[in-house]
């Protein structure tokens, strides 16, 4: 895991879940498609689980 993804787990861990604005918020300088990237690698490792679709998805740990 890299450090953004380091930072969103961190994040869960207090706030129970993490929205994509979350974490574009945590990670301003980062574009859109990486932090999509990370996520998406973070669920397919089995790390974080995606809930809802569209505007409403978020991510909890699995």
């Amino acid at each position: 895991m890299n450090e953004r993804q380091l930072r969103a787990i961190q994040f869960i861990q207090t706030s129970t879940r993490i929205t994509n604005r979350d974490y574009r918020d945590l990670c301003p300088d980062v574009s859109a498609e990486t932090l999509r990237l990370d996520f998406a690698d973070m669920v397919d490792k089995g790390i974080l689980l995606k809930v809802g679709d569209k505007k409403g998805t978020y991510y909890v740990l699995k």
